[in-house]
């Protein structure tokens, strides 16, 4: 092997190599029906209004806008709508929501008021229609994970307006697309506060091999990476998370193709 060749090689097989690891899916024409929409962040909840309610969703239908909804499971195996591992936050209860059953999550009061942690078939049924992002919460290991997909894919087969699905998990984002890849699939990233050299260059972008997400969600205040750059390079669809008020949501507006929101103040 010549020298020229070596040094060839030596350039373009890690670029290879990189761009099979970030490289999402091929864009397609389903993923546009979640572009260019506003999806309020856990439903749209205020004082008095608890994220991942049914009142939140009730405001949030009010208003006509999507919903964001987070999901994992309960202690008997039911998918509920719920953000934090544990219920301390929420519920005012030191015990972590898969430690419960679906009845006895039922009876938690989320932040004082009359609502309580809902099915995510109820939660549903009370969206009436509107566009859905249903993000998979991987909190306990990767066996986990698969039976929550697999029963959150069959409760959204039965919903008459559009979902998609969205995680930090890219084992929950590659059991999409292995088991259900006409379901529109995204992957959450996070960019460390400290960023090292992965996180400079891909977050956890890299993992795009195993689900090859239809689209991409970060906090819209990241300044992107290389790998990220690259990645709209490939035409993908960036999500944005949360800005907060009409001020964050018009700077959101004109980096991103999608946006989950927060309001500052009570709907009226």
């Amino acid at each position: 092997m010549t020298p020229v060749v070596i040094v060839i090689l030596a350039v373009f097989l890690p670029v290879l190599l990189l761009f099979y690891l970030l490289s999402p899916a091929a864009p397609r024409p389903e993923v546009d029906a979640f572009t260019h929409q506003m999806y309020a962040h856990r439903g749209l909840h205020a004082p008095g209004i608890p994220e991942n309610s049914l009142a939140a969703f009730a405001a949030a239908k009010k208003l006509d806008v999507g919903v964001e909804l987070d999901v994992q499971l309960s202690l008997d195996g039911e998918v509920m709508v719920f953000h934090d591992a544990t219920l301390h936050r929420m519920c005012a209860c030191d015990k972590e929501l898969s430690e419960l059953t679906a009845e006895q999550l039922a009876a938690c009061s989320l932040s004082g008021t009359e609502e309580h942690i809902p099915t995510l078939s109820q939660a549903l049924e009370s969206l009436k229609g509107l566009p859905v992002i249903c993000e998979i919460k991987a909190v306990n290991g990767v066996r986990n994970v698969e039976q929550l997909c697999r029963k959150t894919e069959a409760i959204l087969r039965t919903y008459p307006g559009r979902y998609c699905i969205e995680s930090f998990s890219p084992f929950a984002v590659r059991w999409f697309y292995k088991h259900a890849p006409d379901i529109v699939r995204g992957q959450l990233v996070n960019i460390p506060k400290k960023p090292e050299l992965h996180t400079l260059l891909a977050a956890n972008l890299c993992f795009n091999f195993l689900g090859r997400p239809d689209f991409i969600a970060c906090n819209f205040r990241d300044r992107p990476t290389p790998g990220m750059r690259a990645v709209r390079a490939m035409r993908t669809p960036f999500f944005a998370w949360t800005p907060r008020g009409e001020e964050q949501i018009a700077q959101a507006e004109r980096r991103f193709d999608t946006l989950i929101f927060e309001q500052t103040q009570s709907p009226t």
